[in-house]
């Protein structure tokens, strides 16, 4: 009754896919508890208006479902957390039986200029979407192979990059035409610096912000903290008459529980 906002933890469906009354859409956690939105009606997902990791209020559209082949503009995502980029705001036009990839329009003209398939690119935007960052980093990955391509490697060379994980299109080959040689790939492995190769080696680690329930517990006992004394207060307490005590009374309840146990059975016997 009084969560304000939720954290979108995973959606179970995609833009596009065709969904039933009642059909969960996306994993919610909240201050207290881990629950599923259901879908109010019957319908194609016409568009995901918040990614998974987004933290929304309470009464925020995160999604809009509509009709078999309409066409549905998307709402604006004013009321959504989090940073919304121009791309993302062009509507969408709902397949019937289509599963086609969704391209922002920025990403696609980039791809038509530089001559990408977008059927090679993956999609890192929310449900796999193809984002302007993917095509350049497909564009970066064409000029790389085209580079490597034409230089020469003799084959044992590009053995030992292989196996040392050595970039060619780094790597200033000292042969006839530039060809890389195999002293070429151990002179880039000498290259290699320490701090490279621990970074390697050893993994650094990262930190992941609290959220959800690990998030108010964390706050309760920072508040508890902040708002009260926090001690310890111990005293001394002399027990030898209590154990004593009861000490006698163990004894007379044996004796007791003994007598009863007797008479029992004698009443069986």
């Amino acid at each position: 009754m009084n969560m304000e906002d939720g954290l979108l933890v995973k959606w179970l469906v995609k833009q596009g896919d065709s969904v039933d009354e009642g059909q969960p859409l996306v994993e919610i956690e909240t201050a207290k508890i881990n629950s599923e939105l259901e879908a109010p009606v019957s319908g194609i997902v016409a568009h995901i208006l918040a990614s998974e990791g987004t933290t929304v209020d309470v009464g925020t559209t995160i999604a809009v479902i509509g009709d078999p082949g309409e066409t549905v503009p998307q709402p604006p995502l004013s009321t959504v957390t989090g940073s919304t980029t121009k791309e993302e705001s062009s509507p969408i036009i709902i397949p019937n039986n289509d599963s086609r990839t969704q391209v922002t329009p920025v990403a696609q003209k980039l791809a038509r200029q530089e001559k990408i398939d977008l059927g090679k690119v993956p999609g890192t935007g929310p449900n796999g979407r193809i984002t302007e960052k993917d095509v350049r980093a497909a564009i970066k990955t064409k000029q790389q192979t085209e580079n490597i391509s034409t230089t020469q490697v003799v084959p044992m060379a590009r053995k030992l990059a292989a196996e040392h994980g050595i970039d060619l299109g780094q790597v200033k080959g000292t042969g006839p035409n530039r060809r890389i040689l195999v002293a070429d790939i151990k002179s880039a492995i000498e290259n290699l610096t320490t701090e490279e190769i621990t970074s390697h080696e050893t993994p650094q680690g990262k930190i992941v912000a609290l959220t959800g329930l690990r998030k108010t517990i964390a706050q309760r006992m920072m508040e508890s903290v902040n708002s009260m004394a926090q001690v310890t207060i111990t005293t001394d307490v002399d027990m030898t008459e209590v154990v004593k005590l009861r000490e006698s009374l163990v004894s007379k309840w044996r004796q007791f529980s003994i007598a009863r146990y007797r008479r029992n059975a004698m009443s069986v016997a």
